[in-house]
């Protein structure tokens, strides 16, 4: 939130002076100068060997194209939010499950195993269906005891 409002004052001083001719625009020099290629949805599958926290990290970063995804039930199940699972979302204070498991907690949130911990599934978005909670997607999903993502 601080980057964006440091930038966005920035860009407008600095639209200002280049209208006022107070700097001179010059290209960016190719030295140095690389590509970022496109994204592309494979590279966006979680893989819950990771970190929770770089799991939570790709999400966002995936999110909202080309949309951080699994398999659950071999359908497509899209992850638009989540967050470490501990207390004060630290991922640790949860219990331990293998990556990939998937658990529901005493308060209902959906939590899935990682390399470290626990990570909670805010929302998700299964495959034909709208966005849904992690809560209200375990409920419909009716989850049984022995339940993986990614499998």
């Amino acid at each position: 939130m601080r980057l964006a409002e440091v930038g966005g004052r920035l860009t407008v001083e600095t639209l200002d002076a280049l209208e006022a001719g107070q700097v001179e625009p010059r290209p960016q020099p190719e030295a140095g100068a690389s590509l970022a290629p496109k994204v592309t949805v494979e590279e966006a599958r979680l893989d819950f060997d990771r970190p929770a926290r770089r799991l939570a990290d790709a999400v966002r970063a995936f999110t909202p194209a080309p949309g951080a995804w699994t398999t659950h039930r071999g359908r497509r199940l899209k992850v638009s939010r989540a967050a470490l699972a501990g207390p004060g979302g630290s991922g640790e204070g949860t219990a331990q499950l293998d990556p990939g498991r998937l658990a529901v907690d005493p308060g209902g949130r959906l939590l899935v195993g990682t390399a470290d911990g626990a990570l909670e599934l805010v929302e998700l978005r299964p495959e034909g269906r709208k966005a849904m909670s992690g809560a209200e997607f375990a409920r419909g999903a009716r989850l049984g005891p022995d339940e993986w993502l990614g499998r």
